[in-house]
C-alpha cells in the first residue's frame, strides 16, 4: 500500500511539475487539479442533492434582474475575447499549429485567453444554479449537466498540458456561440416577442449541439 501511495505521489509531481505548462506553476486557481475536481464535484452535489432539497418547500426565486446582469456580463466577456483570439489565428500554421510555451507576446496572449476561457467555464455554472433556484429543472437535463461539468475538466487539462495551438479555434467557436446564445437569452427576457421566436430558438439549439460536438 505504501508503495502504491508513493508511486501516486511521484506520479502527481511528475505530471504537474514536469509535464504541465511551467508558466502556470504560481497560479493555484488554474494549475491545481484540486480546484478542477472540487468545483465540478460541488456543482454535481448542488445539482442532484443540495439544490433540489433546498428548493423542495420553497417558491421559485425571482431572479430576472440578476439574470439580466449575468447575461450582459457573458455577452461582454465572450465578445471581448473574440478580437484577441481571432488575431492569433492569422499567426498560426493552419496545417498543424504547434503549442508555443515561450514568453513571446503571442504565446502569453494565448495563455491568458485560455486562462480566461477556463474561468469563464466555471462562471457558466451559474446557468444551472439559476435554473434550480427558479425551479426550471426541466432544462437541467443530462446533456446540460454533462456539458458544464465536462467543459471545466476538459479546459483544465488543455490549459495545463496543451494550451494554445489549434485549440484557439475551439475558443473562437465557443465564444461566438455563447455571445449569440446569451444575446438571445437577454432579448427573450426584456422582449416577449423574442421569447416566442421558435425559429431562432431552434437555430440556437442546433448551433449549441454543433458547438458541443466540435468542442
Amino acid at each position: 500500500m505504501a508503495l502504491v501511495l508513493k508511486k501516486l505521489y511521484l506520479g502527481y509531481f511528475w505530471l504537474f511539475d514536469e509535464l504541465a505548462d511551467p508558466r502556470l506553476k504560481d497560479s493555484f486557481l488554474v494549475s491545481s487539479p484540486l480546484v478542477a475536481i472540487l468545483i465540478p464535484t460541488i456543482y454535481l452535489y448542488f445539482v442532484f442533492a443540495w439544490g433540489p432539497q433546498f428548493m423542495k418547500n420553497r417558491k421559485p426565486y425571482k431572479l430576472k434582474k440578476l439574470i439580466i446582469v449575468y447575461n450582459i456580463s457573458q455577452i461582454l466577456v465572450n465578445a471581448a475575447m473574440l478580437p484577441y483570439a481571432i488575431s492569433l489565428i492569422f499567426k498560426l500554421d493552419w496545417n498543424c499549429a504547434r503549442i508555443d510555451y515561450s514568453q513571446s507576446p503571442e504565446a502569453l496572449l494565448t495563455l491568458r485567453l485560455h486562462i480566461g476561457f477556463y474561468l469563464l467555464k466555471i462562471y457558466d455554472l451559474l446557468d444551472t444554479v439559476f435554473f434550480i433556484l427558479r425551479k426550471s429543472t426541466r432544462q437541467v437535463n443530462f446533456l446540460h449537466v454533462y456539458h458544464h461539468w465536462g467543459m471545466i475538466l476538459g479546459t483544465f487539462i488543455t490549459l495545463n498540458f496543451a494550451g494554445g495551438g489549434e485549440l484557439v479555434w475551439t475558443g473562437i467557436i465557443n465564444a461566438i456561440i455563447h455571445t449569440v446564445m446569451y444575446s438571445y437569452y437577454l432579448l427573450s427576457i426584456v422582449n416577449k416577442d423574442w421569447k416566442g421566436n421558435f425559429k431562432f430558438k431552434k437555430f440556437l439549439t442546433q448551433i449549441q449541439l454543433v458547438s458541443i460536438y466540435l468542442v
